[in-house]
């Protein structure tokens, strides 16, 4: 992967792209970043991930920031369909005086019979943050 910076910006960013067309059903993702100490980084993904009908689909995500590091993580948000079942943990290994970003939300489509989290016709369920070195 090669760093972008955007409009001469001093910090790099990097984009994760999933190039198939959404999660499918057995589908195991994983994204691990390590930002090294004294340095940062923007990561985020290029759009948002549609979760497909179908059963036990797993994101893990491993991100790790060295002393005096800085990660800004922006990932895009989940559509999950009608029939899916999907799975997702994220988490953060951070050096005392390491520093993060990250804006976390999920959509759903609770009208729709789809809701965001593990009941109704589409599942999604998303794990904890632990903050660890």
């Amino acid at each position: 992967m090669r760093a972008n910076y955007p409009d001469g910006f001093w910090m790099p960013e990097v984009q994760i792209t999933n190039p198939s067309g959404g999660i499918l059903g057995g589908d195991l993702l994983e994204v691990e970043v390590n930002v090294s100490p004294g340095a940062s980084a923007t990561v985020l993904s290029q759009a948002a991930d549609k979760a497909y009908r179908g059963g036990g689909a797993f994101q893990a995500s491993a991100l790790r920031v060295g002393e005096d590091g800085f990660l800004e993580y922006r990932p895009h948000h989940l559509i999950p369909c009608a029939g899916s079942d999907y799975r997702q943990e994220t988490t953060f290994h951070l050096a005392p005086d390491a520093a993060l970003a990250w804006d976390p939300y999920a959509a759903g489509r609770g009208g729709r019979g789809s809701p965001s989290t593990g009941s109704g016709p589409g599942r999604a369920s998303f794990g904890t943050v632990n903050p660890r070195l």
